[in-house]
């Protein structure tokens, strides 16, 4: 019965922290929008940067269609979201039951989130090959998978340490 209780705890947990973190990253995600959307408007302004530099033209235009596409899928970026977090909650606490807090934790989280960020880079390189903005997306991409990833293990952590051991 005592086990029980606690996989309910933990499912509870995990469900609204999956939301919370999902609620945080969405926030982020947005500042950073917000922050590109104010300098794509500024680089409008001065036509004369646009005007002499076709590629930054190009770029500009493949941002703001690439910003309509994600409005299009805001909940498909959402679940996918959620799903992300339960992965590396999922195996947060199944490596630390296994492994510990040690290097070999740490060593498998970094594995497999780095082969995550991969298949996620792979999936959406066409995005990013722009020299300005293409940088700017891809890093914003980048920070906002590894805040992900990071919340999600000290989660996976916190519900291992409290309420499943």
């Amino acid at each position: 019965m005592i086990l029980i209780s606690r996989l309910i705890a933990a499912s509870i947990l995990g469900l609204l922290s999956i939301l919370g973190i999902q609620k945080i990253m969405g926030w982020v995600s947005w500042k950073f929008d917000q922050y590109l959307l104010t300098r794509v408007k500024e680089i409008e302004e001065e036509r004369i940067l646009i005007d002499t530099n076709q590629e930054l033209l190009e770029e500009v235009r493949n941002f703001k269609k690439i910003r309509k596409a994600k409005d299009k899928f805001d909940l498909l970026r959402f679940i996918i979201g959620v799903l992300e977090s339960a992965f590396f909650i999922f195996i947060a606490i199944i490596f630390l039951n296994k492994e510990g807090l040690g290097a070999g934790f740490f060593l498998i989280i970094a594995k497999a989130a780095g082969a995550w960020i991969a298949l996620k880079i792979f999936g959406n390189y066409s995005q990013w090959k722009g020299m300005i903005m293409g940088r700017a997306h891809f890093y914003i991409f980048l920070i906002g998978s590894l805040l992900n990833i990071l919340f999600s293990v000290i989660v996976g952590g916190l519900i291992f340490s409290f309420v499943i051991r």
